[in-house]
């Protein structure tokens, strides 16, 4: 192995936001990586971090480049001699890699010899050629949002204002998006914001110890944690972590300092929910709570920099809350003036969308869609008289003081305060839950209510936005319409809200009462399917999923069973004879009409192949097993029956009679799943 040096780069930057911090640090990663090998360095123990305030890359390069042999094509040996002396062609072509004639290799036969110059490319130092390395990498990483600075025209999230670039002991000269290296850093702001000279690795790593700064996230992380649990414990309770603020927090300090607040216990007069987001939301504050749960009056925040004039931070930091909690009691005190019902007229006048009307237009369209699936929803066991309570109020709390300032809160508001003015718990929860699921892994609604709500408010979405247009393409979904297929496909799945109906035949009465177009309901369906199909992706192969909602008439909560079911199949040795069967059925059949019923004057063999398919047919839904025994017993009579008989006779009737028993064959082997999905 070649000699190995140590190196560092850093770019300093202003403060960048926490949400890009980490996509921006594994891209730089990326980068690096990728430039390392462009640039024929070997490169070990890459380490790449970052702060608000800078990007690290720390690792071992090879001293060298690694060994490369160039090899450019030159004339053809035909063209390159004439009477045995070089031609023109070739001395051109040796003027310009630098090589004599006899030192060219040849390569093909015949007429389509050619030679070729093999050119050893210099090896060129570490020193030399890592600061081309950095520059590009950094200069390469794609950027969610970026903007010019300063008159040049590199663009990025925020402004390079430092560079520097460390091979062991030395300084080297770089540029990164125009900003020139240089032997100094800098630590966190609050601590040490004077310039910090080095001139080594070591010393680098000395310099930003010094400074503050905790370049790992994972450990600014850990630190926070294991801190805020100490603390949390010696004042009595427990930190409610937020892993989403945990990591946001992260991103927001050099060197954190967890440290304990108070509030005024009045305020513990205002739902828990309301007073943790607002210090979550505006102040980025963790909320204590007892060993029950219990909401206490104290958070957990995390200053940038060491614990000195804590007790001022501390009073600054609950000044401010204080304020904060006050306008959400204001807010809360405010709403609850009157009741939530009182809040419905306003919904006339608030947009849902310009092109779909007002939030009482979608009340009014899901009320409609109840009516209308009315015996879909009637084995759940859901009032008609408890829907309409929940229709009625589950859109009013979006016109609160509370869920204004606060949009995270929309629903849980308005189950909150349904359940304050004596609504049942039904509808209160159904309130609540009408959001859920928003993701893959968030949790279902929990009664039946709220699962038919939310069913019937996605599906009203879905279907008038595809009509008016208005759909995913690529990365771009404005509208959420793929995270409402996916809370559609999850209902479907995993509760029993649609009990054994199919959820194209929904869709498409949905759509029917909406007074949409039918291929609107196709496309709306196929966006649910290709969300599922995402979602069990991990778990099923996709084919499988094809093949089961490839055929129309799916009842969405056996589709996991079916799914199981079907990797017992293909484990079955005679799958692929069945699929075999199936194949050549189609591939001949496919014309058939199996509504015409067999001739009179029938063969034997096609009367035996009939009753066959009808007896596979005939079997109850529910008895797979006894499905599977038959069409694998009807296998023999289908091949002998294309062995012994002409498919396509010369007769018309005859051959349609025969092309309509193998359609009516499809049909029964085509019960459960699609078999050309299968391949």
């Amino acid at each position: 192995m070649s000699e190995q040096r140590r190196f560092v780069a850093e770019i300093g930057v202003e403060e960048i936001p926490s949400l890009y911090l980490d996509p921006l640090t594994e891209a730089w990663r990326e980068a690096l990586q990728s430039a390392f090998q462009q640039a024929r360095l070997a490169v070990e123990g890459l380490h790449v971090s970052s702060t608000p305030r800078r990007f690290v890359a720390e690792g071992w390069a090879s001293a060298r480049q690694w060994p490369f042999q160039e090899r450019v094509k030159g004339p053809s040996v035909a063209h390159a001699y004439r009477d045995g002396q070089p031609t023109p062609a070739l001395l051109g072509f040796c003027r310009r890699v630098g090589l004599p004639p006899e030192s060219l290799e040849r390569e093909g036969v015949g007429e389509k010899a050619y030679l070729v110059a093999v050119i050893d490319q210099p090896q060129a130092s570490l020193e030399a050629t890592l600061p081309e390395v950095v520059s590009q990498a950094f200069a390469g990483i794609p950027l969610p949002r970026s903007m010019r600075w300063d008159a040049s025209d590199y663009r990025f999230v925020r402004p390079v204002r430092w560079v520097i670039l460390l091979v062991d002991g030395q300084l080297l000269d770089v540029t990164v998006l125009g900003v020139s290296s240089g032997g100094v850093t800098y630590g966190n702001r609050t601590d040490a914001p004077e310039a910090l000279a080095v001139s080594s690795v070591d010393g680098y790593f000395q310099a930003i110890d010094r400074g503050r700064v905790i370049l790992s996230a994972t450990e600014r992380q850990r630190r926070i944690r294991e801190t805020g649990d100490v603390l949390a414990a010696e004042s009595g309770g427990q930190v409610l972590w937020d892993e989403d603020l945990l990591r946001e927090v992260t991103h927001l300090v050099e060197w954190p300092t967890p440290f304990i607040g108070h509030f005024d216990s009045a305020f513990l007069a205002v739902p828990d929910v309301v007073l943790m987001t607002s210090m979550r939301t505006h102040q980025r504050y963790f909320p204590l709570v007892d060993s029950t749960g219990r909401l206490l009056p104290a958070f957990l925040a995390v200053r940038n920099g060491i614990g000195e004039d804590l007790a001022l931070v501390r009073r600054g930091n609950e000044k401010v809350l204080r304020a904060r909690l006050a306008d959400a009691e204001y807010f809360y005190r405010t709403d609850r003036q009157k009741p939530l019902e009182a809040y419905a007229p306003g919904l006339a006048h608030m947009i849902f969308h310009q092109e779909l009307g007002t939030y009482q237009d979608k009340v009014d369209r899901v009320r409609r869609l109840f009516q209308g699936l009315a015996a879909v929803f009637r084995p759940r066991g859901v009032a008609e008289t408890e829907f309409e309570r929940a229709v009625r109020l589950y859109k009013c709390d979006l016109l609160t003081h509370v869920v204004q300032e606060f949009p995270e809160l929309q629903g849980v508001m308005g189950g909150l305060y349904a359940e304050l003015d004596g609504e049942s718990p039904a509808v209160a929860a159904a309130i609540r839950d009408q959001y859920r699921p928003q993701s893959a892994d968030d949790q279902l609604p929990t009664g039946a209510l709220g699962q038919v709500l939310g069913l019937l408010d996605r599906l009203d979405t879905l279907l008038m936005a595809f009509w008016h247009n208005i759909r995913p393409t690529g990365s771009e979904d404005p509208f959420g319409l793929r995270r409402a297929a996916l809370a559609v496909a999850r209902l479907a799945l995993e509760t029993d809200v649609l009990a054994e109906w199919p959820l194209d035949e929904v869709i498409r009465q949905a759509a029917e009462i909406l007074e949409v177009p039918p291929e609107v309901a196709h496309d709306v369906y196929r966006l649910v399917v290709l969300r599922v199909e995402t979602y069990l992706d991990t778990r099923y192969p996709t084919v499988w999923m094809r093949a089961v909602l490839g055929r129309p008439g799916v009842v969405w909560s056996d589709l996991r069973t079916t799914l199981a079911w079907l990797a017992e199949l293909t484990a079955d040795p005679a799958f692929e004879t069945v699929a075999a069967a199936y194949k050549r059925m189609r591939r001949v059949g496919e014309a058939g009409d199996p509504a015409v019923t067999l001739r009179a004057e029938a063969l034997d063999l096609e009367r035996q192949l009939d009753d066959q398919f009808r007896l596979i047919a005939a079997v109850d839904g529910k008895d797979r097993d006894l499905w599977w025994a038959r069409v694998k017993a009807s296998v023999p009579l289908i091949q002998t029956f294309f062995d012994e008989i002409l498919v396509m006779d010369p007769d018309p009737k005859i051959r349609q009679n025969r092309l309509a028993l193998l359609a009516r064959g499809q049909q029964a082997y085509g019960r459960y799943f699609a078999w050309e999905e299968l391949g």
